[in-house]
């Protein structure tokens, strides 16, 4: 089976300054067909016909006799199994996916921000009698100073993710079955049987027969056909997350990222 990998590439702009990380995702090729090999077979029947020619000889008493021998002929019927390929419709368990987009929840590192304001003044100090310097008061400038101050803390969002949703499907696929039944073999047997034509003697007297013995037999007959098979391949994906930079390296990147996902794991 074929295994493809494909990288999809999702950038993380300023907004997000999480960790980058790859995810495993699984799909199937189209459905194709492969050629495979049946083989299929049959019963058939031939007949074995064969011309016998038989002897048989009597003794006659007191008569001059000849011999006239004819055939006498018995008929069999065995019964014998037999198979015969016929035309089916199969089944093949495939499987059909569908890209679909999951909100999952992401920890991203943001800014957040708040106004300020504080108290500015001019402060007056002077020397005491220790020649110590000590506070004296403000002049009248004080002003009030406001501006924004930020800070990066960690806030749970949501965050598109892809997920694959298969489902097994069933394909029909012309195929062959076996049909099995019974057929009737007819045989066909004989003897010569000699018959009496006799004067009065006494005497040996021989004579031939001839006939045709008929024996039908199953053969097995079978011969190769091609049949479609549909089929599917799986293809392995990573759906990563990269810091959106120029001219980047995707294979440099990924391969970072599957690295300090199992360093973590172990």
């Amino acid at each position: 089976m074929n295994r493809l990998l494909i990288v999809l590439a999702l950038f993380c702009g300023s907004a997000y300054s999480g960790k980058n990380f790859c995810k495993p995702l699984v799909d199937y090729t189209p459905r194709y067909d492969t050629e495979q090999v049946r083989t299929i077979c049959s019963t058939q029947i031939r007949k074995v016909v064969e011309q016998k020619t038989e002897a048989a000889c009597l003794e006659v008493i007191n008569m001059e006799c000849d011999v006239l021998v004819v055939p006498e002929c018995t008929t069999t019927v065995t019964k014998e199994r037999t198979m015969m390929d016929i035309p089916a419709i199969h089944e093949v368990n495939l499987t059909a996916c569908e890209k679909t987009t999951v909100m999952k929840e992401h920890v991203k590192e943001v800014f957040e921000c708040k106004n300020v304001t504080k108290t500015h003044c001019t402060t007056l100090w002077k020397l005491d009698d220790k020649g110590m310097k000590v506070w004296a008061g403000n002049e009248d400038d004080c002003k009030e100073v406001t501006w924004e101050e930020c800070k990066p803390v960690s806030k749970t969002v949501p965050f598109p993710e892809p997920s694959m949703d298969c489902k097994p499907i069933s394909v029909p696929y012309n195929d062959v079955d076996v049909m099995f039944g019974e057929v009737d073999l007819v045989q066909t047997d004989c003897v010569a049987k000699p018959q009496q034509v006799c004067k009065p003697v006494k005497s040996n007297k021989c004579g031939m027969a001839s006939y045709t013995r008929i024996t039908e037999v199953p053969e097995k007959v079978c011969k190769d056909i091609k049949i479609l098979v549909p089929r599917q391949d799986e293809i392995h994906k990573q759906w990563c997350l990269f810091n959106q930079v120029d001219n980047i390296d995707f294979d440099a990147a990924v391969k970072n990222i599957l690295e300090s996902q199992e360093e973590n794991v172990f």
